[in-house]
């Protein structure tokens, strides 16, 4: 795997050379199967240059939450694939005081991968 882009002075294009564009959906939810209060609408990253490492939970109650979203393309571009469709990954982050009180929060995404062709000589 790559090196991380998190806490590194890169961009997402020059730790991801290989990848011509990126297109990221997603949407965040308070807990899995309920989707009415603190429902957010389908939000979208396309382009290298408009991915950032870590999408912010929006749960005001969280702490070091969000989805690495970096961590995820790098595991897609080290294998090659192209697509993601409909996943779920719950916050990373925690409420309160005590690490084990997980956020509530969950992001439901899907990603797109174009990468650039070889050239051959």
């Amino acid at each position: 795997m790559k090196t991380p882009l998190v806490g590194r002075m890169t961009s997402f294009a020059n730790a991801h050379p290989d990848i011509e564009n990126v297109e990221v959906e997603y949407k965040q939810t308070w807990f899995v199967y309920v989707q009415k209060p603190g429902e957010s609408d389908i939000k979208k990253l396309t382009g290298v240059h408009d991915i950032q490492p870590i999408i912010p939970c929006c749960n005001e109650k969280c702490h070091d939450g969000g989805l690495n979203i970096e961590e995820i393309i790098s595991i897609m571009a080290d294998s090659k694939k192209a697509e993601l469709v409909d996943q779920t990954r719950q916050c990373m982050g925690h409420e309160g005081r005590n690490a084990y009180d997980s956020c509530p929060n969950h992001f439901k995404y899907s990603i797109r991968i174009t990468y650039k062709k070889d050239k051959k000589s």
